[in-house]
């Protein structure tokens, strides 16, 4: 039975602070989606809470290269999407950004060839570079007047 549950989790292990829900893997003592358990397919509700533990930020390539994707919803809760949270999903096509976001990180969804159009939500200060590098929103992104800082490439493409 212990050899089912750790093939389950893939190649990712969780490490001290981590926990385990449904599919995802989150750090309790600061509020982060650090990863996740198994295939993740279709889509992908992150929640603002998870046993009374606000989930504030999604961690540095929690998500990344998950190709079964294709739906992403994002709770209010979450300020900050890290560096290639999202990265390499290529059939991930709707994205619900959290009215609360802050900080979307670099190359955070660089690789989304299929993501066509994103709404920034107003409040968003910082969009890092590469974060939407490869997706198809060029030109069809309206960026809210909160928004402080956006990377010269930020919404391009090779």
């Amino acid at each position: 039975m212990f050899e089912n549950i750790l093939s389950a989790l893939d190649t990712k292990r969780p490490s001290v602070g981590e926990q385990i829900y449904e599919h995802f893997l989150y750090d309790m003592m600061t509020g982060k989606i650090t990863g996740h358990v198994g295939e993740l397919n279709g889509k992908v509700v992150v929640p603002d809470e998870i046993k009374g533990v606000e989930i504030r930020t999604i961690g540095a390539g929690a998500f990344a290269n998950c190709t079964g994707i294709t739906s992403v919803e994002i709770k209010d809760g979450v300020a900050e999407i890290e560096t290639g949270a999202f990265s390499g999903c290529g059939s991930l096509i709707d994205l619900k950004l959290p009215a609360k976001l802050k900080y979307i990180g670099e190359g955070a969804f660089m690789g989304c060839g299929s993501l066509a159009d994103v709404s920034i939500p107003d409040g968003t200060a910082h969009i890092a570079e590469r974060a939407f590098f490869g997706c198809d929103v060029h030109g069809k992104i309206k960026l809210p007047a909160s928004v402080e800082y956006v990377a010269d490439d930020a919404f391009g493409s090779d």
